[in-house]
Parts: C-alpha cells; structure tokens; sequence
C-alpha cells in the first residue's frame, strides 16, 4: 500500500449515509443541558462521555424499549427531572424540606453541567496528553493489544438498517449490544417525509431499481400498521383476560404477543437503534468488520464509528487509520470477495431441498471423557496426560455417578431447584470443553435473536428467499393472513432483480418470516446457558422451541452431561403473560 493510497477509513462514503435518519431537535435549553453527554447531538452515531457506568447502561436498557432516541430518553428522563423538578407531577403537594432538597439538587447538577460546557470536560483536570503519548507509542509503535482492552465505551447508532447491525457488529463475541425490540416498540411510525422508517441503500439510490425497492418496502409496512391495532384485539379475543390479569398487565402481554407475531413483515432494511458496549480493542475489530463489507452502509457505518471514538480516545483507535490497520479491512474484504468466487465454483442447482428445523451436524464423541479431564485438571495436582489416562480408565457407570455428583452441586445441597434459580449456577467451565455444532432452519427474526448471543462459533450466508416463509398458528388462523401472505410474496420479484445486480443488497428486502439457515457450535456449558435461560415463559413460542429443541437433542446425545439441565416448559401462547403482571406488581410496590 503506498503512501498516497487513500486508507478504507478515509473513503468518501457519504453515498451510503442513511438519508432516511432524522436527528432529534434541542432547543438551546436542551442543546446546553445535553452537550456534556455525548459526542455530538445530530448524527446518527455518537458516543456517551462524563456518565457513571450505572446512568449508561439503565439509559441503554430503557432506550432499547423506547421509540425515542437515546439522547431524548436521558434528557427527559434523566436530566429534565432533575433540573425542573417544580414541574414534576406532586410537586406542590411536597412539603417544604423535599422542595428545598430538590431545588439544592437542581443548583448542584446545573453547577456541574455548566463546568463541563465551560471547561469541556474531564480532559482539562487530568493529564490527558501523557496517557495518550503512553498509549500510542505502545499500541501503535510495539502493538501492545492488551492495553486497548483497558479502556471501554458505549456508542449509541441509530437509524441504520437491521441488516447492518447482524453483519458488521454482532458478530463480534467481546461486545456487548442491546438493540431496539420488536416486542415492545411498534414499527409502523413513519419519517416527516411520510414514508415507513426503512433504508434503501446508496447503491441503487437513483437507479432504475429504486421504485420497485421502495413499493415493495412500503407495502410490508404498509400492512405492519394496518394489522396491529386490529390484530391485537384478534389476540384479545382467542386469548381473554384471565382473573388474575388486570386491564394493564391484560393489553401490555396482548399487544407483546401482536408485535411479536406480525414482525415477520419486517425486512431487514427496518431501521433500528442499538448500543454497543466494548473495549477498545473489541471496537477496533467491530470496525474492520464494517469496513471490509461488500454493502456501502456497513463501511461507512465503521467510519463513523471511527470517527466518533477518535474524537474522545484517538490513542486506542487510531491504529484503524494507519497502514498496518488498512491491511487488516484488505485482507478480510479479500476473504469475503474469494469467498464469493469459491461459491460459484462449488454452486449447485438452487432447489430447495427438505431440510429438518434442527439438525445436529457433529458433536465430541467422548465429551464425557474430556469434561472429567478438564474438570481435575483444574484441580492441578497432576498432569493433564496421567489425568486423561486415568479417566479413560473409568467404566462407563464410574463416569457417570462421578458426572451426577458433580452437577448435584448446582443446588447447593438442596434439591428441586426451579429452573429461574439453579440457572445461575451456571455449570463448571470443564463443560466447555465438549461441543455441539447445530444447523438451524429459522426465521430471519429469530436468527437475530439468537445470532446476537456471543457463542463461540456461528455461521450465516446471505438473508434469502429460497426457504420460503413460516408464521405463528394464530397468524395463519387469522382474518389477516391474506393480505400478510400477499405482503411476503410481493417481495420476490424486487429481491430476484437486486440478487443478480448483487446478492448483498438484495438481503435488504427479505422480511424476517423467511427462514434462513443458521450454523452454531455450542459447548455444553453453553447448551446448559441457552436451554436453561431461553425456554423460559418470557421467549417468544417459536424462540423458546428452537431452543428447547437444541437442548433436548444433546441431552438425548449425552444424557449423563446433561442430566441436572432444567429445559423450561411451553406455558401457553401468551410469553409475556407473568412478566406483564409481574411488572404491575412492582410498580405498586
């Protein structure tokens, strides 16, 4: 790479800005009272400064459930309160000594957010500069990685596409992300422009492929909105209220079940939010992903990534923008790019074959043996290879009344531990030493939900058509499912078009309904993690199933190992049934 090369991070990328993003408007009351926070109030990528850890994840939390930004959700819900408390609801009925605590509370957060925007921050008390020579000459100049893992942030995105988030950022296992949920935020509002909030992508902006794009788009939203308020009293009425629901806990678990069934119309091009939590070697990762991506929007989504994490730490990232960063996005866009042309080489006829939901692929055939082995070996009083032969000793009975003794201790002597409880005492680390690779069948919606999860080794190819689509029994039964089945098929000729142009874009259009095939490698620890936690009354039915699935067939594989798992029954149609009620209980508490 010569010097006058332009790096990936330095591309002009701004083709594949999300267009359709609208930032939120401050007056300059607000505009004052935000601009400590975060690194900027009107892009689409921004990342949070001067919080305490616990403000930045509850304010992440409570932003994944909430049809506002985040930086709407921390002023009206964070700030506002605390500078205007004479405005809050039962402030007059406050007697004297709490108005006067609240107005010294106001004078005090006021005094510290004048500080940060007369000083700029934290970066005018503390030496700044000397850590920053410190840590590029170490990362930069010696490649110390270590030293990047030692300093963390949270980045809030939105307004890009649902497809940009699988591809370019939950792939990686070190972040941590919570994205806006289909369960509890409804995806029907449209922009100021009048059209639905979904992305169409730089590359057939203006092209004879955009209308037909965009018809189709608009047609799925289209059906989203006019389903839910009707669908929902449908849920209603095949689902009463029972006696122990009140009015509130009996529409919020209603219109839960509405949103989750009829997110199959979403497509992939739906914008969404979310937030990423890492370490800065995590981010630096996360950002060569996105810029190595065949699709413009994922590139220029790590750029601006880049760019906004340079602005409050550049020493920990600035490795992106160099040479030897640049080699990196070169070599992992060349693997996507051979990766295409070894497909073509070994292609077959694009039939659609009968294919189980679940399969298991392959699994370790003496788990046992390795589990017992790596379990004593932590123990450390003797070597791994005399370990392994004495437990290769060991009858089959031997192994397993060892195994039996072994996972009694998850219930801490007791017994008949529920399932919400003894999943804490999450199985010994040795587990992870047996694996289970599965290949899945499932909605592109449900695939989201599982792919997020940070398992040791996953697998996806591009989101398609070819396996057609599925939908919830009550959806079926519907009076809706005509114009829903329409809605899902109205797709295909849009997406056939941009497959040939380039199968990367076509993903764009595909709806989650559609099934698309999913490869996981799980460890026994994990499969004990995934059976025990997601098979729970709060996992949508056909969630909960493909979890409760994987788990029952590595538990029919080796019984022995997982023997004290505890997988969740289906308990009726409604997930969110006890949650809803359980939250109303809170709340009055």
């Amino acid at each position: 790479m010569t010097s006058n090369t332009t790096l990936p991070v330095q591309a002009d990328l701004q083709a594949y800005y999300p267009v359709s993003f609208e930032p939120d408007v401050f007056t300059k009351e607000e505009r004052f009272l935000l601009n400590p926070f975060f690194t900027n109030l009107d892009k689409p990528v921004f990342v949070l400064q001067n919080l305490p850890t616990e403000i930045a994840a509850a304010l992440a939390s409570r932003y994944s459930r909430s049809m506002w930004g985040l930086r709407r959700v921390f002023l009206k819900e964070y700030i506002w309160p605390l500078v205007h408390p004479e405005l809050l609801p039962g402030w007059e009925s406050l007697d004297i000594a709490s108005r006067k605590s609240s107005l010294e509370t106001k004078d005090e957060v006021l005094g510290f957010i004048t500080y940060l925007n007369e000083h700029g921050g934290l970066e005018h008390v503390a030496d700044i500069q000397r850590a920053r020579k410190f840590f590029e000459k170490w990362l930069n100049q010696y490649g110390d990685d270590s030293i990047a893992e030692l300093g963390s942030y949270l980045v809030g995105i939105e307004g890009v596409s649902m497809l940009c988030s699988i591809w370019g950022v939950e792939s990686i296992p070190y972040a941590s992300l919570i994205a806006k949920s289909t369960r509890y935020v409804n995806f029907s509002d449209k922009r100021t422009d009048g059209e639905y909030k979904f992305i169409i992508p730089g590359e057939i902006r203006g092209t004879k492929y955009e209308e037909s794009y965009t018809k189709a788009l608009h047609n799925l939203f289209a059906t989203y909105a006019n389903t839910i308020s009707p669908y929902t009293e449908y849920v209603k009425g095949i689902y009463p209220k029972g006696d122990d629901e009140s009015d509130t806990s009996f529409h919020a678990s209603r219109q839960a079940k509405a949103f989750d069934d009829l997110r199959e119309l979403l497509p992939f091009a739906t914008q969404t939010s979310f937030a990423i939590h890492a370490n800065m070697r995590s981010f630096e990762a996360i950002i060569n992903n996105l810029l190595a991506q065949p699709f413009g929007e994922a590139r220029w989504l790590g750029q601006a990534i880049f760019e906004e994490l340079h602005t409050v730490a550049p020493s920990l990232i600035s490795r992106v923008n160099t040479p030897r960063g640049a080699a990196v996005q070169q070599y992992r866009a060349q693997m996507i790019t051979y990766k295409g042309k070894l497909g073509k080489k070994v292609k077959t006829n694009n039939g659609v074959l009968e294919k189980e939901r679940i399969r298991l692929l392959d699994y370790t055939k003496d788990a046992e043996k390795k589990i017992l082995s790596a379990y004593l070996f932590h123990e450390g009083t003797s070597g791994y290879d005399e370990i392994t032969q004495s437990i290769n000793k060991l009858s089959a009975e031997e192994r397993k009344k060892m195994l039996k003794e072994l996972l009694k201790l998850r219930s801490n002597g007791g017994s008949n531990m529920p399932r919400e409880a003894i999943r804490f005492n999450t199985v010994e680390d040795a587990f992870k030493h047996a694996h289970y690779s599965f290949l899945l069948l499932i909605r592109g919606g449900d695939l989201r939900d599982l792919y997020r999860h940070r398992y040791a080794d996953k697998a996806i190819s591009c989101m398609n058509l070819r396996n057609g689509y599925t939908l919830e029994n009550e959806v079926i039964k519907s009076p809706f499912i005509k114009q829903i089945s329409q809605a899902l098929e109205g797709v295909k000729k849009v997406y056939d078009d941009l497959e040939k142009k380039d199968p990367s874009i076509s993903q764009y259009v595909v709806p989650f309904g559609y099934r698309q095939e999913l490869y996981l490698q799980l460890s026994a620890w994990e499969v004990y993690w995934i059976g025990e936690l997601r098979t729970g009354t709060q996992a949508r039915p056909e969630y909960g199933e493909i979890c409760r699935q994987m788990a029952s067939i590595a538990k029919r594989v080796d019984p022995n190992i997982f023997s004290a798992m505890i997988i969740g029954e289906e308990e009726g149609r409604i997930p969110r049934r006890k949650y809803a009620k359980k939250l109303e209980e809170k709340a009055k508490e």
